[in-house]
C-alpha cells in the first residue's frame, strides 16, 4: 500500500495542477483519512487535498485550467475536482464558527489567512487531524501520529462533541474499525455528553450504523461486533434508537443488516415508529417484520 500510495503522491506531485498551484505561491498538502490511512498501510479510500495561502475563487481559476471543478459540502466548502479519470477533494483552510443549533448552526470561515492548523483543529480526532506535503514532510500539532503508534482514538477539540454530538458516534465507530483504546478524557466526555445525541436527526444516526455496517463488509465482521459491544458499554443505543427494547446478549453471525437488526430490537410492534421516527428505511422494516413473522 505504501508503494502504491507513494506513487500517487508522485504522479500528483508531478501533475500540471500542483504544479501550477506551487507557481502561485500557494502551498499544497495532503490532508486527514488519507495521510491516516497511508501511515497506517491502508489503501485511502479519497485523496483530500488542502490549498493553503489563496481564495477559493482564485483557485477555481487555477483548477478549472487544468480539469473541472463543482463545489459541494456545507456553504460549498469543497471543490470536487475531476483530473484525467480521477476525482481529488480539494478546498482551502476553513474554520467552523457557532451561529446556531445542531450541526447545521456553523458559519463555515475560509480565507487565505486561515492556517492548515487551524483547519487541522476542526477536525474530529487527532488521527484524523494529520496533513503531509507532497515531500513526505507530516504537520501533526495535535499528536496524530503519537496516537496511530499508541492506538489511542483521541478528539482534537473537545468542544466539537457538544458542538456536533455525531463525533461521540465517530469516535465509536473508529475505535471499533481500528481496534483501538479511547483515550481517558475523550471517554469521559462521551459518558458526559451523550443525552446530547438525542438532539441529533436520526438520519444523521442511521447513516452513522451503515458506515460501520459498510466497513465491517469490508474489512470483518469484528468491526461491526466491537461497535455494538461499544454502544452497549457507553449506553448509547437508548440515545439512538429511543423506546426500542434492545436485546443484550445480541452476536452478531452474520453482516446482514436485517438479521442485525431484527436480532437486536427485542419487541417488534413499533413498525410505524422505525420508520417515521427512526428513518429506517421502509424497505428495510419490512423485511425485518417478515423475519419476525416467519420465526414466530
Amino acid at each position: 500500500m505504501r508503494k502504491l500510495f507513494n506513487y500517487t503522491i508522485q504522479s500528483l506531485k508531478n501533475s500540471d495542477f500542483i504544479k501550477d498551484i506551487q507557481q502561485q505561491g500557494w502551498k499544497p498538502y495532503l490532508v486527514g483519512g488519507c495521510v491516516r490511512d497511508f501511515l497506517m498501510c491502508k489503501s485511502p479510500k479519497d485523496i483530500d487535498i488542502i490549498v493553503v495561502g489563496c481564495e477559493k475563487p482564485d483557485l477555481i481559476q487555477i483548477l478549472n485550467k487544468h480539469g473541472k471543478s463543482d463545489l459541494v459540502g456545507e456553504s460549498f466548502a469543497v471543490i470536487k475536482f475531476h483530473y484525467k479519470g480521477e476525482t481529488y477533494d480539494i478546498s482551502t483552510p476553513r474554520t467552523e464558527k457557532k451561529v446556531g443549533f445542531g450541526h447545521k448552526g456553523f458559519e463555515v470561515i475560509s480565507n487565505k489567512d486561515i492556517t492548515l492548523e487551524e483547519d487541522l483543529f476542526r477536525r474530529d480526532i487527532t488521527i484524523n487531524s494529520i496533513a503531509m506535503d507532497f515531500d513526505g514532510k507530516y504537520v501533526d500539532p495535535y499528536g496524530g501520529i503519537q496516537d496511530l503508534k499508541n492506538k489511542v482514538i483521541e478528539i482534537t477539540n473537545i468542544d466539537a462533541f457538544t458542538d456536533d454530538p455525531l463525533r461521540i458516534l465517530r469516535c465509536l465507530r473508529f475505535s471499533a474499525r481500528f481496534n483501538f483504546e479511547i483515550e481517558e478524557k475523550t471517554s469521559k466526555s462521551i459518558l458526559k455528553i451523550k443525552n446530547e445525541i438525542r438532539e441529533l436527526s436520526q438520519e444523521r444516526i442511521v447513516e452513522e450504523w451503515n458506515k460501520t455496517l459498510d466497513q465491517s463488509l469490508k474489512e470483518g465482521i469484528d468491526i461491526m461486533r466491537r461497535y455494538v459491544n461499544l454502544l452497549f458499554e457507553y449506553d448509547m443505543f437508548p440515545q439512538m434508537f429511543p423506546k426500542m427494547k434492545i436485546n443484550p446478549n445480541i452476536e452478531i453471525t452474520i453482516l446482514d443488516n436485517r438479521i442485525i437488526l431484527y436480532d437486536l430490537f427485542i419487541e417488534m410492534d413499533k413498525k410505524g415508529y422505525m420508520v417515521n421516527k427512526l428513518k429506517f428505511p421502509s424497505d428495510l422494516v419490512n423485511q425485518i417484520y417478515f423475519l419476525h413473522n416467519f420465526k414466530g
